[in-house]
């Protein structure tokens, strides 16, 4: 047992593994993008034996009813206008330095104002995970964020435009902000079998495009839908399916108005993405604000062209007429250009997935994500025992 805020040795890898806390505003899905990644990376750091532990400020369904991968800790208080919210933190703060925990890393945005000052008091060094582009920001949080930078032990960005805006932003340090992309489990043997219905559709010579995002107006769903439209006589094959979670009665009659009812398929949330995405012939994403879109990366594994807009971090995944096609934030007919180009052309979707999958799984492997995390986790550890 190592004493207290000294790191356990890793042998393989000559590095000190620190005891990691981890906290978030909630954790009410493990498969949304922040969720799932933070789950991934906690599951994969239990694994290695490094020891974890969660904290949220609200407890949830899901972690009533489910395991989460190490044990978890509610701290019952939200609002970071009370007092008790700030004593709250550092008494925990307090009780898990003293079981060893040196490091905290936070995802979301309330826990990322109050963990900083009220755990760096308790002798715990906090890591702020950013992962998108902070269209959430409010004048208030913002001064609160930066209030509290001088606190913060380094920043972690999914991608070089979320970190290049938390630098704006945040006025987070350049010097302490690391670019770490997100992790994805690579499936390297053949791919499982497609889900029944879409394979149904695609057995009569339909052209799936498929968009997985929860229906949210920063995704832009409708042009998708709109883009569909235009191209209801130049290319009757096509197809669009829509998964996610939201109410996508709006898209259903927008469909309709433009003639297209009968080819758009709201599946609404569903727990067989994988496979899913194995039926699809092409993946699409219509945000106008991504950090970084882990639906992107899971097209690119599905081996699946991609077209996508411009936003933030989605030329990083997404390299233009290579791994699949780039277009500006609301720019329909562009849209609609690429989709008729793609489907008219099997050879050409069939080059850009097969690239898009062999870059995802070199760049998004999940152990390059945990070795990174722990590479810094280890880094910050050593230059306080120094």
């Amino acid at each position: 047992m190592p004493h207290e805020g000294v790191g356990v040795g890793n042998p393989e890898q000559g590095l000190q593994v620190p005891r990691v806390l981890f906290l978030i505003d909630s954790f009410k899905d493990p498969y949304a993008g922040s969720e799932r990644q933070l789950y991934l990376l906690v599951e994969a750091l239990v694994a290695r034996g490094t020891e974890c532990h969660l904290v949220v400020l609200t407890a949830s369904d899901y972690l009533i009813r489910e395991e989460f991968p190490c044990a978890y800790t509610v701290l019952g208080y939200t609002s970071l206008g009370r007092l008790r919210t700030w004593g709250a933190m550092y008494s925990l703060g307090r009780r898990f330095r003293a079981q060893g925990f040196t490091i905290a890393h936070t995802f979301f945005n309330d826990v990322s104002v109050v963990a900083p000052p009220m755990l760096g008091l308790a002798g715990l060094q906090t890591v702020i995970s950013r992962r998108d582009m902070g269209f959430w920001h409010t004048p208030g949080k913002l001064w609160l964020l930066r209030a509290v930078r001088s606190q913060v032990a380094a920043w972690i960005a999914n991608s070089r435009a979320v970190a290049d805006r938390t630098i704006v932003q945040e006025w987070a340090k350049p010097e302490r902000t690391q670019v770490i992309y997100n992790g994805f489990p690579i499936e390297r043997g053949p791919a499982s079998q497609g889900a029944p219905d879409l394979d149904a559709l695609r057995s009569n010579g339909r052209v799936l495009v498929g968009l997985v995002a929860n229906v949210r107006p920063i995704k832009r769903i409708q042009d998708l839908v709109r883009a569909l439209g235009r191209l209801k006589d130049d290319v009757p094959a096509l197809n669009v399916v829509l998964i996610g979670d939201g109410d996508q009665e709006p898209l259903r009659d927008l469909g309709r108005d433009l003639g297209v009812g009968d080819r758009l398929h709201c599946l609404g949330s569903r727990n067989d993405v994988p496979a899913c995405l194995n039926a699809l012939d092409i993946g699409v994403l219509c945000s106008e604000s991504e950090g970084f879109s882990n639906a992107l990366v899971e097209y690119m594994l599905a081996g699946l062209p991609v077209v996508c807009t411009e936003a933030g971090g989605n030329p990083e995944a997404v390299e233009h007429g290579e791994t699949g096609l780039l277009y500006g934030v609301g720019d329909v007919e562009t849209l609609a250009t690429h989709l008729q180009g793609l489907a008219g052309d099997v050879e050409y979707r069939q080059k850009l997935g097969e690239k898009g999958r062999r870059i995802a799984q070199e760049r998004f492997a999940m152990e390059t994500m945990v070795d990174a995390h722990m590479a810094l986790y280890s880094e910050l550890l050593e230059g306080r025992s120094r």
